[in-house]
């Protein structure tokens, strides 16, 4: 069975690093996979990208907000279906369509070629034009008068029912099923434009192999972290600063920690801290981390994952944490306590609360046993429902639905 898989980015980004492994992972297994992104970062040979010049692609961007048509006048979607990667495959799986890459007009005839699945990594496909709608319900009776104008993928105007009005008639069109890696996200898309869709849950999976357990002493030593401070670690694209994964919520929750043997870790980002976190905490900024075991040894290397994001649906960096048996503070947000048990492997804060938020950082960081024993929990909750194998099998059980002759 040939897979072709269509996102944004191939490696960067949690809707990339699901779609990438899941295409490595079926190659693994015999399968064909390969990708068409609208903007290629790595040089694999099993990734090519849709639009061939990407500042003709970013004029084009701009002049199709500015005609109040964001993204609607891209001409190289349409030539997509007489690409041989298109005839060559069985199934069509799409992942995030945002980004500036991709035509939503060309939808109905593209997944009318092949049987397609969409994973939906975000709400996108539900509203006007955000990626994530936070307290606004608008997306559930056609958008218009939008509160988050400026939230990715940002508009000019306010275009948003206009925009609506085009997805519902598009998959009106459109012969299509959709997955979505949380009930969350589930519950919503039932309320939604796409209701009429079959609708599977396959959660996202992390690979255990390369995120585990290891020696904090060694590791600490090896990346030259203190052996004697209780590290707690936060990681984001653009570290500290970025505003979806709460940054800001973060540094006030820091201002309550006073304790001495914290150090603080922030990735993503080199910002100077000095004059945002208590002169008592210790802290290093470093920048974003794109190798996995890399990364996988500044989550064992670390005590507590914070991650007050305000935005999310199944994030990677919890099942990461989780599996390097690092306990994971968070905000109740998307997806994030179907990943997560309250005060078994980690502890889930209500939304937005900070002074909750630190309470559950205080546990933790008080009560040496405590994590220990959520270490484990997680690691062990991660082997049972989280795996990247057990993604791969579930998809690889959807594809034979849809196409069972292969």
């Amino acid at each position: 069975m040939n897979i072709l898989h269509i996102n944004t980015l191939d490696n960067t980004g949690g809707a990339a690093k699901v779609a990438y492994r899941l295409k490595d992972g079926l190659k693994k297994r015999g399968y064909t996979s390969w990708m068409l992104v609208g903007y290629k970062l790595s040089k694999s040979p099993d990734v090519k990208q849709i639009f061939w010049n990407k500042y003709l692609q970013f004029g084009l961007n701009i002049v199709s907000t500015v005609i109040l048509r964001p993204y609607l006048i891209f001409r190289s979607t349409f030539r997509i279906k007489d690409r041989s990667d298109v005839a060559n495959s069985d199934i069509i799986h799409l992942h995030n369509l945002h980004g500036g890459y991709f035509n939503p007009l060309a939808f109905p005839e593209l997944t009318k070629l092949k049987p397609t699945l969409y994973t939906l990594h975000d709400m996108w496909a539900l509203t006007g034009h955000c990626a994530h709608s936070f307290d606004c319900d608008k997306w559930q009776t056609g958008c218009g008068d939008c509160p988050y104008l400026k939230v990715y993928p940002a508009l000019w105007y306010d275009v948003t029912h206009k925009l609506w009005d085009i997805k519902k008639d598009i998959y009106n069109r459109s012969d299509f099923i959709i997955v979505t890696p949380s009930r969350w996200l589930k519950n919503k898309i039932e309320k939604s434009i796409l209701s009429e869709k079959k609708i599977y849950l396959i959660y996202n999976g992390i690979d255990p192999g390369i995120f585990h357990p290891m020696d904090k002493t060694e590791i600490r030593k090896k990346l030259n972290l203190p052996l004697d401070k209780t590290i707690l670690m936060f990681s984001a694209h653009k570290g500290i600063k970025n505003f979806w994964k709460g940054g800001e919520y973060l540094l006030k929750a820091l201002e309550q920690i006073d304790d001495e043997n914290v150090f603080f870790l922030n990735i993503g980002s080199t910002e100077n801290l000095d004059k945002r976190v208590k002169k008592s905490i210790e802290w290093v900024s470093i920048p974003y981390v794109d190798n996995e075991k890399t990364m996988a040894e500044y989550y064992a290397a670390s005590d507590l994952f914070l991650y007050p994001s305000l935005a999310d649906n199944c994030p990677l960096v919890v099942l990461e944490s989780m599996a390097c048996s690092t306990p994971v503070i968070a905000f109740d947000t998307g997806g994030i306590p179907e990943l997560l048990t309250n005060m078994k492997t980690g502890y889930i804060a209500r939304y937005k609360d900070v002074d909750d938020f630190v309470k559950g950082i205080k546990l933790f960081l008080n009560d040496v046993d405590l994590r220990a024993k959520a270490g484990l929990s997680a690691r062990k909750d991660v082997e049972k429902h989280f795996t990247l194998d057990k993604m791969v099998t579930l998809y690889e059980e959807l594809y034979n639905k849809l196409a069972p002759e292969h």
